[in-house]
């Protein structure tokens, strides 16, 4: 063998063993470092949230409607949602919820009145009443002479409350008032357009599309979450049963929980691009409809913390500087921790009866005043 080729093969291998120490080297660096933080978690007093994979289901998923050209659900229909959790060991049904809708496909039991003038609530599944026994229906009962109409829809963000007003309007009766209900998130939701099938119903927007609700299947909660992870995702023939059985084994650990937390809140900062944008709607809604009240209720953490948030506090100075009847809802109601479910973040029974009695106080002053005010001209 020529000695040159001889002595570019010992250079060969010797880069090839360098590259491997190297590697070697990095690969135990990253071990060892990983060790180091999970022992450092588990030791110290710093508290990991724990991570839970929460699913949504439907038993009637084309019933939900676009909430786009269209709100709520599909006229008279009889609708099943709840909610299954799981910590990646275990799987249970967090709430399991059957309702009925009116003419219109709203959550309450009165139909609606073309001859009418009604006062519109406006709000996100707080306003439905996701998780429980829809709470409008006992607002209705309390206050029997009052019209009212809701159009509380899960997932929706100011953007969607705007364009529900006038749709409301213009096919099913006219609008006197406006309540809204609300929490800081809707201020930093998307506009998205649901997609529904036989199979479930997706959230989408800006080209991005994510399962929401999932068919529901006569099977045990850990098979129904189980189905969720191999469900395909619009427009995609890939499934996340990968990432899922991947996810498994990270949150195992209390380094990977910090990662995963840390991920969501870097998450939540996109979340601001969508401010302006709700900031514009609302503006445009207050401008164009009478608003009786905008109550402002504490999400869970804020509950368990009993502190608004520094979005809730962005979101309340907005309110305050653009005039309208801002009730605190931290004061008002006054919703605890105890007053949400354990895993999920919607209010529990307590808590939506805790809301409807706010509510219903609301309406009635607003009733009172308006009546003092016409009795004096």
């Amino acid at each position: 063998m020529p000695a040159s080729r001889k002595h570019a093969g010992i250079l060969t291998y010797r880069l090839k063993r360098t590259l491997l120490e190297w590697v070697s080297a990095i690969l135990l660096s990253i071990g060892l470092a990983i060790l180091a933080g999970e022992l450092t978690l588990r030791l110290s007093s710093l508290k990991v949230t724990p991570i839970l994979n929460g699913v949504y289901f439907s038993e009637h998923p084309h019933y939900f409607r676009d909430q786009h050209n269209a709100f709520g659900y599909e006229p008279f229909s009889s609708n099943r949602e709840g909610a299954v959790y799981s910590d990646y060991k275990n799987a249970w049904v967090e709430y399991d919820v059957v309702f009925s809708v009116n003419n219109a496909g709203l959550v309450q039991r009165r139909t609606i009145d073309a001859s009418e003038r009604y006062t519109v609530l406006v709000g996100d599944s707080f306003m439905h009443g996701l998780g429980s026994r829809p709470w409008f229906y006992d607002l209705e009962e309390s206050l029997p002479s009052l019209r009212l109409a809701n159009l509380g829809v899960p997932g929706t963000g100011i953007q969607h409350w705007s364009k529900a007003v006038a749709w409301f309007e213009h096919l099913h009766a006219p609008v006197k008032k406006v309540g809204v209900i609300l929490i800081a998130d809707d201020f930093f939701r998307p506009y998205w357009i649901a997609r529904r099938s036989e199979r479930g119903v997706a959230f989408c927007y800006e080209d991005q599309c994510g399962n929401v609700f999932i068919k529901h299947q006569a099977v045990d909660p850990q098979t129904l979450i189980e189905q969720w992870y191999e469900e395909p995702r619009w427009g995609s023939a890939n499934t996340d049963w990968v990432r899922e059985k991947i996810r498994a084994i990270v949150v195992k650990l209390r380094l990977g929980e910090w990662a995963i937390n840390l991920k969501r809140s870097l998450m939540a900062s996109k979340a601001r691009d969508y401010f302006e944008l709700n900031k514009n709607s609302f503006i445009e809604l207050a401008e164009t409809h009478t608003l009786a009240f905008v109550l402002h209720l504490p999400e869970k953490q804020e509950a368990l913390s009993n502190k608004w948030s520094s979005e809730s506090i962005e979101a309340r100075a907005f309110l305050k500087a653009n005039g309208v009847n801002y009730i605190d809802g931290m004061e008002m109601c006054p919703l605890t921790g105890d007053d949400f479910y354990r895993s999920d973040d919607h209010p529990n029974t307590i808590g939506y009866k805790k809301i409807q009695h706010c509510v219903a106080n609301l309406l009635a002053d607003e009733e009172l005043s308006t009546q003092r005010m016409t009795a004096a001209r």
